[in-house]
């Protein structure tokens, strides 16, 4: 996998110099946990760090976590993964959320991408933030106490 994706990257290179790239990461599919001979394939040692990678940043996704299984927790450690589990830094990172189905949780989704303090969440599909009548703007947390 590594060796392929280096030719491709020598040849766009070679003909575009200030490309950039960007490792997609779907996560649920690769689960270590549950998926190790996915996760061993599609993953190779090279990638789990920045240095060596090839590419500029790594964008993690598991739209099973929060779509299918409903589950926060989920969604939560696989933000971090990239930089807590493997070792690149936050702020070569980015998380990518799904808007597919009307039940979709997109709001707390979006706002667990946004305190794990990744400097950008990607929203999928746009074609299904009109079609489903989702609320714009974009959530925000308001913060206040009371003293």
């Amino acid at each position: 996998m590594s060796d392929h994706v280096d030719a491709i990257r020598d040849y766009v290179l070679a003909t575009h110099p200030n490309a950039k790239f960007e490792l997609l990461w779907p996560l649920d599919v690769n689960d270590p946990a549950t998926r190790q001979l996915n996760r061993y394939i599609n993953l190779p040692t090279e990638w789990e760090t920045k240095v060596g990678s090839g590419s500029d940043t790594f964008l993690i996704e598991g739209f099973q976590f929060a779509g299918i299984d409903r589950n926060l927790d989920k969604v939560r450690w696989m933000v971090g993964y990239p930089f807590e589990v493997l070792s690149w830094p936050r702020s070569g990172c980015s998380h990518v959320m799904g808007l597919f189905n009307a039940g979709w949780p997109w709001e707390r989704d979006y706002l667990v991408g946004r305190r794990s303090r990744v400097p950008v969440v990607k929203i999928w599909a746009y074609d299904h933030l009109c079609l489903y009548g989702r609320g714009v703007p974009i959530p925000s947390e308001d913060r206040f106490h009371r003293i």
